[in-house]
């Protein structure tokens, strides 16, 4: 006879395989964040953008896989990926000079190269095993149509669109 498990000792197993490697990685697609911890203290906090409709970032525990200080997409014209953290098969946790606050990815995990650029902070930090929980799920209306917008967001969308025209024309 199968013994199936409940959800509180799935999470009691869950913890303690994450006390066994120290650290940990929780997205939260709800939130666009991701929250790192070592041996149960949070070390970075970081918004980021997952996975657009119809490319979502996949939900579950994984472990990270093979890190690159850069690696090149092979599905999106090889698009450079800055600081990548394998989490399963194609979806990465990476760096990206365009990060909104909604998801606007093709399924990875984008992280800002701006500021104190957590992206390399991650990446710095990061060990191939070390678990990585997805979680969440983004439900705002307005999640893929930037005139809905507040007016400061849509003015930093647009900016963001302006430089890309900028640097293509140079």
């Amino acid at each position: 006879m199968k013994k199936a498990f409940s959800l509180p000792l799935l999470a009691l197993l869950f913890a303690c395989e994450m006390s066994v490697a120290g650290k940990y990685v929780e997205v939260d697609k709800t939130s666009q964040t991701l929250r790192a911890f070592d041996d149960g203290r949070l070390v970075l906090i970081t918004r980021v953008s997952t996975g657009k409709r119809d490319s979502w970032t996949p939900n579950g525990t994984f472990r990270v896989g093979e890190k690159y200080a850069i690696h090149y997409s092979t599905l999106y014209h090889h698009a450079a990926m800055p600081y990548s953290v394998q989490v399963r098969g194609n979806i990465f946790i990476h760096g990206f000079s365009y990060v909104p606050q909604w998801p606007d990815s093709h399924g990875c995990i984008r992280v800002p190269l701006d500021g104190t650029n957590p992206a390399k902070q991650f990446f710095d930090w990061v060990e191939p095993g070390t678990p990585v929980r997805i979680t969440g799920h983004w439900t705002k209306a307005q999640d893929h149509n930037p005139i809905s917008y507040p007016p400061a967001i849509r003015k930093a969308s647009q900016r963001h669109l302006y430089d890309r025209v900028r640097f293509r024309r140079s």
